[in-house]
């Protein structure tokens, strides 16, 4: 039996799941690559909140009232999926993250479709699939990376306490 700050557990498991050793060094939790991300995240909230005419012509669109609007949410989005990964506790910072990388892939998604069909300025659509993209791609590596180290981890004798 072990105690936990949710009370005592009686699985022999407990101490050995990827959430419990993340913060420890232990290869299973999310590394320093998913913290940069989320910082970046933090500097596109900043940049489409603070100056969404600025962000908008860097990515190629010409700015409208609208896309200010629709900018400042993107923006809001940004930053609470940024402080989220960056202020949670290492079981609530994987869920961050696998929700970041089910943005993202939406958004990558998306923005491939309007690429697709050729409706929105291409310059804008690479820039956008390239962001979102590669922060998926970023996610879903370290999300298979810790799958196998988990694999592999149950397959490691464990030491029982007498």
């Amino acid at each position: 039996m072990t105690n936990s700050p949710t009370g005592p557990s009686t699985s022999s498991h407990a101490s050995h799941s990827p959430e419990s050793h993340a913060d420890t060094g232990n290869p299973t939790g999310p590394g320093p690559a998913l913290r940069v991300l989320a910082g970046g995240r933090l500097l596109l909230a900043a940049a489409a909140l603070a100056a969404p005419r600025r962000f908008a012509a860097v990515v190629g669109v010409a700015s409208s009232p609208e896309l200010t609007y629709m900018t400042r949410i993107y923006g809001a989005r940004a930053l609470a999926m940024g402080l989220g990964y960056l202020t949670a506790s290492t079981p609530e910072r994987l869920r961050w993250q696998r929700l970041g990388l089910m943005v993202d892939i939406a958004d990558t998604g998306t923005g491939l479709v309007h690429l697709a069909r050729r409706d929105v300025p291409a310059r804008a659509a690479i820039a956008m699939v390239a962001l979102t993209g590669s922060y998926a791609v970023a996610a879903a590596a370290d999300v298979m990376a810790r799958r196998g180290q988990v694999a592999r981890s149950d397959l490691r004798p464990r030491k029982h306490a007498a």
